[in-house]
């Protein structure tokens, strides 16, 4: 792409993501979510701190140790001669080649297992936000059609008052009536809660106003999503972030492996300068120290490491198991939602027109009032099973990502 298509098209999202997000509602889309949380929210930014830190961290033990500079002067006499001797000399600690190159290459190794942290991280962060932008938008489903059905017998209710009135209907049959608007009512109710605590929740993982609204502007329906095999969805767990940055961890643990055996005998000091006693004898020294191993051969530290080693090969292999269970169970409950949804998406949307027939013929008389109140029951149920069902099927699609990586669905 040309350099100024590729600014125009960068100035056009960040104009884009600041008009959407000025004024007192936020407009979001699903295929702006992980753009918008990169800007604003403050779980993306903490990820984004904690691995500036690590680099930084990386930084500071490459750096060079700061060269000494030492001065003496010493002045002896007795009573038939005196001597006055005077040193400035400057000395420097080394690390051998070897050494310095086993701790290079162990940060180098830190530095790549921290990107792929902060990819992990993102990757999760981001399969939390869609799915509680989906349960939000399937929640606004699931109040229009608890608001239809409660119209519907809230007529009915009218005209069970009017019949009460007119002494074709008991005061019972009305009273059964209103208990069963208000058992619908409640419902309603308790998900209008539900869908203020988890907008309060999405606000501050988005990092938006706590005063401003939320308009999620994606329409979200049941859609069918392309599975492969599990052993393609396994294979692609290993090249997912994740999977890399534990293997990143366990070379930066062997190059330390390396470095400690190397600091066995680590470095040197080199000392130079220039000294003269009194005044006829003078001239340059220099001067070279060393540890010398003979109390302490560094074998714990090299134990140590090789047991943070044998840890880490622990923790990936523990770790492949469990997302290879964990790949293995969410495509069989995708399936099987899938297959659910499949055959009740269309029911779901007739439940309306189910309970104005059923009213209707309870107004003419051909059914009796039981036959409305458990079919206002079974309708109220079907609603919110289909929709728990539902999230629950893009909350298992959107895991299988975070655990392979592979983008399944879009909307």
């Amino acid at each position: 792409m040309p350099l100024k298509r590729l600014l125009f098209f960068s100035v056009m999202l960040i104009l884009s993501v600041a008009l959407s997000i000025a004024g007192d509602t936020i407009t979001v889309s699903f295929q702006d979510l992980e753009d918008m949380a990169k800007t604003n929210s403050p779980q993306i930014r903490t990820i984004n701190e904690i691995y500036n830190l690590q680099i930084l961290d990386n930084k500071i033990q490459k750096q060079w140790s700061n060269p000494e500079i030492e001065t003496e002067i010493e002045n002896v006499k007795n009573d038939f001669d005196r001597e006055r001797e005077y040193t400035l000399a400057l000395s420097k600690n080394f690390s051998f080649p070897w050494t310095r190159h086993y701790l290079r290459a162990g940060l180098k190794e830190q530095s790549t297992a921290s990107k792929q942290k902060k990819q992990a991280d993102y990757i999760k962060t981001f399969a939390g936000l869609k799915t509680a932008y989906i349960l939000l938008k399937l929640m606004e489903s699931q109040i229009e059609h608890y608001e239809g059905l409660s119209k519907i017998i809230e007529n009915a209710e009218l005209t069970a008052a009017n019949r009460q009135s007119e002494g074709a209907i008991s005061g019972l049959e009305h009273q059964l009536i209103q208990m069963s608007l208000l058992n619908l009512k409640s419902q309603l109710l308790n998900t209008y809660r539900k869908k203020r605590e988890l907008t309060d929740v999405f606000k501050l993982a988005m990092g938006f106003s706590a005063d401003q609204d939320v308009q999620l502007t994606s329409v979200i329906g049941f859609k069918n999503v392309s599975l492969d095999s599990n052993n393609t969805f396994i294979h692609l767990f290993t090249t997912t972030p994740e999977f890399l940055h534990h293997q990143s961890l366990i070379s930066a643990q062997k190059r330390k492996i390396q470095l400690e055996r190397t600091n066995i005998l680590p470095g040197f000091q080199l000392s130079g300068g220039y000294k003269q006693v009194n005044t006829d004898l003078k001239g340059f020294v220099v001067g070279l120290s060393m540890p010398l191993p003979l109390l302490n051969t560094n074998r714990p530290q090299i134990r140590k490491s090789e047991r943070e080693l044998n840890l880490l090969n622990l923790k990936l292999d523990v770790l492949k198991k469990d997302r290879i269970i964990k790949i293995k169970t969410q495509i069989k409950s995708i399936r099987e939602f899938m297959e659910f949804l499949q055959v009740n998406s269309g029911h779901i949307q007739d439940t309306q027109s189910v309970m104005q027939n059923l009213v209707y013929s309870y107004r003419e008389g051909w059914i009796p009032l039981g036959d409305v109140l458990d079919g206002v029951q079974v309708l109220a149920e079907s609603v919110n099973s289909y929709y728990v069902q539902l999230g629950q099927y893009y909350e298992n699609i959107f895991q299988l990502e975070a655990l392979t990586g592979k983008n399944l669905i879009e909307f």
